[in-house]
């Protein structure tokens, strides 16, 4: 199995809601993508105070065609340039695999 984290710290000035509005954004996208075994996505809770991300995600796929079609499909492009590339101040990412 793959895992897929990606974390992001908004920019001053994103809009109140904008984490809601993603948040829905990625579950209708992941609907679409048969590959993505396992998605989960949401605002940092604040309980480290060494926290730097403001938001989160963690996707799970077969294998490294499953993330790659994940990466490549036209809804999460869609997604990335309407509601990541307008706010987003940072961002981070990283795949390992692990057993399943």
């Amino acid at each position: 199995m793959i895992q897929h984290v990606a974390a992001f710290t908004w920019k001053p000035g994103t809009p109140d809601g904008h984490a809601d509005a993603v948040t829905a954004a990625l579950h209708d996208l992941v609907r679409h993508i048969p590959e993505v075994r396992d998605y989960r996505c949401g605002s940092n809770l604040g309980i480290s105070p060494a926290a730097n991300a403001d938001y989160v995600v963690a996707a799970s796929f077969d294998d490294e065609a499953g993330w790659a079609a994940y990466d490549r499909h036209p809804m999460h492009h869609e997604v990335r340039e309407r509601l990541f590339v307008p706010w987003v101040a940072s961002r981070t990412s990283a795949q390992f695999r692990f057993d399943g």
